[in-house]
């Protein structure tokens, strides 16, 4: 088994009530050396919630910026950024 050091990539975070059931949810940005960086979602105690896709390339940043309606008014979407030439996605 390989041991890959894992990195929090932010100087902060976005708390964020994402599935509006009243409750705070935390997005950080996780990363290693073979992976990548990848959005992983947290609950207030510490509980991994949901663990996105990693970028496939190291040295490479992600992060989550903020949560709305983008794309439709009843569905919220986490908004990343990521670098200029990967693109920007909706979540």
């Amino acid at each position: 088994m390989v041991f890959l050091e894992t990195n929090i990539e932010a100087s902060g975070f976005a708390i964020i009530d994402g599935d509006q059931n009243g409750t705070k949810e935390i997005v950080l940005t996780l990363s290693n050396d073979q992976d990548g960086a990848r959005l992983v979602l947290y609950d207030e105690a510490g509980k991994q919630l949901a663990d996105g896709e990693s970028l496939g390339q190291s040295h490479h940043w992600r992060h989550g910026l903020t949560v709305g309606a983008f794309l439709s008014e009843d569905q919220l979407e986490l908004a990343e950024s990521t670098p200029p030439h990967i693109g920007m996605e909706f979540c």
